[in-house]
């Protein structure tokens, strides 16, 4: 045999079409499955091992030992090649090599290749020992053979093959598919191994096998399993003429001898047809004149018992056989006209489902995914069309839009395939198309970073600030925060980068080169309003938020800003949905200013980390690889790119150059300060009586406002407080003369 030959099937159980096996392993070594597999080990690594195992069901699925020409159920029964599927799973990282180069250093081995999950083997065997010869040699030694007798011989070489593999890896193999039909998935190995020497050995089968009917049950023969070590417990003689389908083609027993021939017969076709018969002979009787009749009526009910032709003319034969009797061909009439009888109903049954052509139309033509950051569809045609990523080589995705829905529904009937245009949608939106996540899809993809190069330091060395120290250390923190915000729902990056610096220095294009080309489209220039659902929900859907003219915050907004900055999701209704989702959020904050004072609350500023630039190399290349696998591995390593403790108190002081003072604070300095230890004229006033001398004074107007962001500054800077008889709280302050206010006027 030069080759075996592959069913292919859409989705597990339809056919659609025929490769071989030489094929398949040239497409998994050179990765033709690649990504989808990659997708299956990055979803192992995170632990989520049923998005692991709902990917994996998107890879290619195939047989081998039995090839089949519609759906895969033994009616439809095509091919039986004598190789055996055997799998080895659950394999310890230091046991893969050594199992590999045993496989391949086994001669009765045809092929073998690493599973998707990377921890287990598909092997295909062709046995050559002793035993396997004699067995190959009884079953297909005769014109044909019952699908019973073929699970049989099955079974008992399966059950060789798992002792075989046992012995020669040492370790258990995986029981679960012994069975013909057993299917694999695609993988991806570089190093798949494929016997091309023994694959021209082997023997094709080329007897033919008595499937059952497509209604039939399927009952099995009782065969003995093999022993220990690898022969049958009761293995029949091969030079016994004992009337069995293992005797040679000269042995086989004449049709006349009723003994060999009920041997021959699967058992619940004998008992089908002797129901038949007595049925019938309850209301015909055989004699000359009717006996053409008889065998008519005999030959209907055989047939919908679903008894084979073949089988049902050789029981007839021995019955009712006379030398001026055809009945073969009366046996032959019966099944031709209630088959034509019974076709349009039949037609049905073997129709495929309109779904099912659909899907084989869509997946011959195109390919689509369900862009889970944007919560779209997408989608790209199969013969390149579409284009491919310049940097990428992969194919480019576009929305799918109602245009492009309408254009490949009149593909479908041009084609020949009648549906509705909500059949399509049901189709394309739903699980048929697979999940793509673009930030898990580059980050988790990357090469592993050098452990060497500080390729997040040379970006930050791009910008020269006032203070080069607390850039890059900041720059650092909230990049890597980024990409936990990115790639993980529960971490959010609280932090808010402010670049200030004149205009025309190239902050906004230094900011948008910090995505990779593949993600421009999740990046957004502009504020976001709390009370708009659209910009809510570009906290979901986009990577980097810019903010620019950050100094136009007005401070009632700054509240809502601190309160999306921390947001760890989104709650919302979109337009035509029917009920509120929750939307992971993915986004982070970046925002630039022409203004150093640029913020407000009194209180602290530390999610806020501003930078005075001084200028901005915005044309040097980015090395967006390096970059983000610099990141990945920091926050692998548990790098925290937040601040705690004295750190928040540092940052706090080094915002303090960037906050804009009320006049009320301003003023206060004017006219009053702390006391110290050897002031003797200390004076001890309330809130009011401050913000009135302020007032009289430093021309601040008198309301509540003030009032509180008085007493804010009067806490903020440590003034000691009493509480008088009447309950109200004072501070203790020292009033500057009017010389000393004029100094400070002056300073």
């Amino acid at each position: 045999m030069k080759d075996l030959m592959i069913t292919a099937y859409s989705g597990f159980s339809t056919v659609s079409g025929e490769t071989n096996l030489t094929t398949v392993i040239t497409n998994i070594r050179n990765g033709a499955y690649f990504h989808t597999v990659r997708k299956v080990e990055q979803q192992l690594r995170l632990g989520d091992l049923s998005k692991a195992n709902a990917i994996k069901k998107q890879l290619p699925f195939f047989t081998l030992t039995g090839n089949y020409s519609a759906l895969r159920q033994p009616y439809s029964l095509l091919r039986y090649n004598p190789v055996i599927t055997v799998d080895v799973d659950e394999l310890a990282d230091d046991r893969v090599d050594a199992v590999r180069r045993l496989l391949e250093a086994d001669a009765d081995v045809v092929a073998c290749f690493l599973t998707p999950k990377r921890h287990g083997f598909k092997i295909f065997l062709y046995l050559r020992t002793a035993y396997a010869r004699r067995l190959r040699k009884m079953t297909f030694s005769v014109p044909f053979i019952t699908y019973a007798e073929l699970e049989n011989h099955h079974a008992l070489m399966y059950e060789a093959a798992r002792l075989y593999v046992e012995r020669l890896i040492g370790l258990p193999v995986d029981v679960s598919g012994k069975d013909i039909g057993r299917g694999f998935f695609a993988s991806f190995d570089a190093q798949a191994y494929l016997n091309t020497a023994l694959l021209g050995e082997i023997e094709e089968v080329t007897i033919r096998v008595l499937v059952p009917g497509k209604t039939e049950r399927k009952k099995k023969g009782a065969g003995d399993k093999p022993t220990e070590d690898g022969l049958p417990g009761k293995l029949p003689d091969e030079t016994a003429d004992n009337g069995t389908l293992q005797g040679k083609k000269s042995d086989r027993p004449r049709r006349d001898d009723a003994s060999a021939l009920s041997a021959e017969i699967a058992p619940w076709h004998l008992m089908e047809y002797k129901k038949a018969l007595n049925t019938t002979r309850r209301s015909e009787v055989f004699r000359k004149g009717n006996r053409d009749n008889f065998l008519f009526i005999l030959g209907n009910r055989c047939f919908r018992k679903d008894i084979p032709q073949e089988v049902a003319v050789l029981l007839a034969e021995r019955d009712f056989r006379q030398d001026d009797l055809d009945v073969a061909g009366a046996i032959g009439n019966a099944y031709l006209y209630v088959s034509k009888t019974c076709a349009a109903e039949k037609a049905k049954e073997d129709k495929v489902p309109v779904v099912s052509r659909v899907m084989d139309f869509l997946s011959l033509r195109y390919r689509f995914r369900r862009n889970t950051v944007l919560d779209r569809l997408e989608f790209c045609e199969q013969d390149g069309a579409c284009g491919t990523d310049s940097l990428t080589a992969s194919p480019v995705f576009s929305p799918l839009r109602s245009k492009d829905l309408n254009s490949i529904y009149v593909s479908l009937l041009t084609d020949g395939i009648n549906c509705s245009l909500n059949t399509l949608k049901a189709i394309v939106d739903s699980d048929y198309a697979t999940t793509f996540n673009p930030f898990e899809d580059y980050l988790l993809n990357l090469p592993p970073w050098d452990g060497v190069t500080d390729y997040i330091g040379e970006l930050a060395d791009t910008v020269r600030t006032e203070d080069g120290k607390f850039w890059r250390e900041s720059f650092r923190r909230w990049l890597v925060g980024s990409v936990a915000c990115a790639l993980y729902e529960k971490k959010v990056n609280q932090l808010v980068l402010i670049l200030f610096g004149g205009q025309g220095k190239g902050k906004s294009t230094w900011i948008s080169r910090l995505l990779p080309p593949q993600w421009r489209e999740y990046y957004h220039t502009g504020m976001i309003c709390p009370d708009s659902k659209d910009d809510m929900l570009l906290l979901s859907t986009r990577y980097l938020i810019n903010m620019e003219e950050f100094q136009g915050v007005k401070a009632a907004d700054l509240a809502g800003l601190k309160r999306i900055i921390t947001q760890e999701s989104v709650t919302q209704r979109k337009v035509y949905d029917t009920q509120a989702f929750c939307f992971a959020r993915h986004a982070s904050f970046i925002a630039s200013t022409n203004k150093r004072q640029c913020l407000q609350d009194i209180d602290g500023n530390r999610r806020f980390l501003p930078s005075s630039v001084l200028s901005v190399d915005y044309r040097r290349p980015v090395n967006y690889q390096g970059v983000y696998s610099q990141a990945m591995s920091l926050l692998g390593s548990g790098f925290r790119y937040w601040y705690e403790g004295d750190e928040i108190d540092g940052l706090n002081t080094h915002n303090e150059r960037h906050r804009m003072k009320d006049p009320v604070e301003e003023n206060l300095f004017v006219f009053f300060r702390r006391p110290l230890a050897e002031d003797l004229s200390v004076q001890w006033m309330p809130a009011s009586a401050i913000l009135t001398h302020l007032t009289i004074y430093g021309k601040v107007q008198v309301n509540r406002q003030t009032q509180q962001e008085l007493v804010q500054a009067l806490e903020k800077y440590g003034f000691a407080t009493r509480t008088n008889g009447q309950g109200s709280t004072e501070y203790e302050v020292v009033k500057f003369q009017s010389d000393e206010v004029e100094r400070n006027f002056r300073q």
